[in-house]
């Protein structure tokens, strides 16, 4: 065999494994949430029904919580097509007898170390950094990007589920060698959380404007229909990783510029975003509301 056969073989037998990875993921029902997040659950399920103010609570912003109100809701292909703006919406459209009865289903996670409580806290910021973000611009038919910064890493808790030993190694080595994670996932599974995230959510029938941007927010290059949607969730999510010390790859000011906003002011951002990462830092200090009984 020649040596061009040979790496075009070994091309496809890469593509091969990629793909028959990305339908183990397609077959995934659901997602595991942490006993933390049970443990402020089971209250609410003790009492057999939901509090009046469950829409507002720091519960409903859990990124796996989320994600399973979302696949309720696109469950039904009348709402395929719909965007939801943000929680309060979703708590609306699906009504108090189905949230309880999909609390009522969900399954621990064996393990909640403090990978899977930094990974809460990146998900959480960015989705206040990116309503701050779409708020202040007047960004109006962009608000359904402020649930999709909850969910838009959800990748990186579907491949934990399905290859929790690699992803140890990933976490491992992205933080040894302070590399991008996305960049420590292409090198042991030749594709990252976002192709992982983005898969699933185009299974669960969720619309090409929500799992676009989420396929795409590690990418050199954007789909052209969703220029400024992912440019946005690009820039959010590199700048919660800068405040944090999280390695990440340098903002793409081709991207930035593709979507017509290469003048946004970096510094302000990053500063205002500081005061969120303090705050949402002092939820978990030993004071804090995740620590108290």
């Amino acid at each position: 065999m020649t040596e061009k056969s040979q790496s075009e073989s070994n091309r496809k037998s890469v593509f091969t494994e990629k793909e028959k990875f990305l339908l183990r993921i397609s077959s995934v029902t659901d997602l595991t949430v942490p006993p933390v997040i049970l443990e402020q659950l089971f209250p609410i399920l003790n009492d057999g029904r939901l509090p009046d103010d469950f829409g507002c609570s720091n519960l409903m912003h859990d990124p796996s919580i989320v994600i399973y109100f979302l696949k309720q809701l696109y469950d039904n292909e009348e709402n395929r097509e719909t965007l939801f703006s943000g929680m309060d919406d979703i708590f609306n459209h699906l009504g108090k007898d189905e949230m309880y009865a999909l609390l009522s289903e969900m399954s621990p996670m064996s393990t909640f170390d403090d990978v899977n409580i930094e990974e809460w806290k990146h998900a959480y910021s960015s989705h206040l950094l990116m309503h701050a973000l779409v708020t202040e611009n007047g960004f109006t038919q962009l608000q359904y990007l402020v649930p999709l910064m909850l969910v838009h890493d959800i990748g990186k808790l579907v491949l934990h589920q399905v290859v929790p030993e690699i992803c140890d190694e990933i976490v491992t080595l992205s933080r040894t060698r302070m590399l991008p994670r996305s960049v420590a996932e292409v090198d042991r599974l030749e594709l990252t959380h976002a192709d992982a995230g983005a898969r699933l959510l185009k299974e669960w029938h969720f619309p090409e404007r929500f799992y676009k941007p989420v396929l795409y927010h590690h990418s050199t290059c954007i789909p052209e229909e969703y220029v400024l949607e992912t440019a946005l969730v690009q820039f959010v999510n590199w700048v919660d990783c800068h405040v944090r010390g999280i390695p990440a790859s340098p903002l793409k000011r081709a991207t930035m510029a593709a979507a017509g906003i290469e003048e946004i002011d970096t510094e302000y951002w990053v500063n205002r975003h500081k005061k969120i990462v303090a705050e949402i830092n002092r939820y978990f200090e030993p004071e804090g509301i995740m620590n108290k009984n």
